[in-house]
């Protein structure tokens, strides 16, 4: 039995991660963001020049505008963040009263009372989600396919033209509580350590939940559970915010 809890219907979007950078006075220390000494983001300027990319779809975040402070990106601002830490994750949700949620709390909203494969149902459906296979324009079931099919080293047209959207595009992918991406858009930072030492990797882990737009059929299941560090980012893991009923949110940070 998993608790009562309130979970943000949407991803944090770049827009409100900026406001909260700015409101906390996040400074740039090379090419993140700092609050209190903890890199919380990467400015996705930075990290485009270390791609050797300046525009396009893989544009996502936020940057530090010397004239404004903190800005999503061009054309983010309603998209979920991406390029943050599973620090600026934490931080962000306890400053306004609230906290990540836990990898169960995250399932539980996922698949509803029933226990669903997906938030739509038993049956996986192309098209319900952000995913690979939206952008693929056809199926993208494993591995190999999403290598093939999909990615081709990061240069595939349909890796090329994934980006996030902005939530509320992918209706037909409503979880039974009507909380929005939860599987494709962007993986999400859960609260739980992922202790991976018996696995030859690092006991600090975090989990992450979620295939995001890069998922496709093999790690889509609700209950696939995945890994990160926590000072690490990518361009497609973001994160949502959740609070016990008692808690008080202090601003519109859901």
């Amino acid at each position: 039995v998993v608790p009562a809890f309130l979970l943000g219907k949407f991803p944090v979007t770049c827009a409100q991660f900026a406001s909260f950078l700015n409101d906390t006075g996040a400074t740039r220390v090379g090419s993140d963001a700092s609050v209190g000494g903890v890199v919380v983001a990467t400015d996705v300027v930075a990290w485009l020049k270390t791609r050797r990319e300046s525009e396009g779809p893989h544009a996502v975040g936020v940057f530090l505008d010397g004239e404004s402070g903190w800005a999503p990106h061009r054309d983010s601002a309603d998209l979920p963040m991406t390029l943050v830490t599973w620090f600026g994750a934490d931080l962000y949700a306890k400053r306004f009263g609230a906290r990540l949620p836990t990898e169960l709390e995250w399932e539980k909203a996922a698949r509803g009372e029933d226990g669903l494969r997906f938030p739509w149902g038993n049956d996986y459906e192309p098209g319900r989600a952000n995913l690979a296979d939206y952008w693929a324009g056809h199926a993208v079931n494993t591995q190999s396919d999403w290598d093939l099919k999909f990615s081709q080293e990061e240069n595939g047209p349909a890796w090329l033209a994934s980006r996030p959207t902005p939530s509320g595009s992918f209706r037909r992918g409503l979880s039974p509580y009507g909380v929005e991406d939860m599987i494709g858009n962007v993986a999400e930072w859960c609260d739980d350590v992922y202790d991976a030492s018996s696995e030859g990797g690092r006991a600090d882990f975090r989990a992450m939940r979620g295939a995001g737009r890069y998922g496709y059929l093999a790690i889509a299941r609700c209950a696939t559970r995945r890994r990160r560090a926590p000072e690490s980012v990518g361009e497609n893991l973001g994160f949502r915010i959740a609070v016990s009923p008692a808690s008080r949110i202090t601003s519109d940070g859901v």
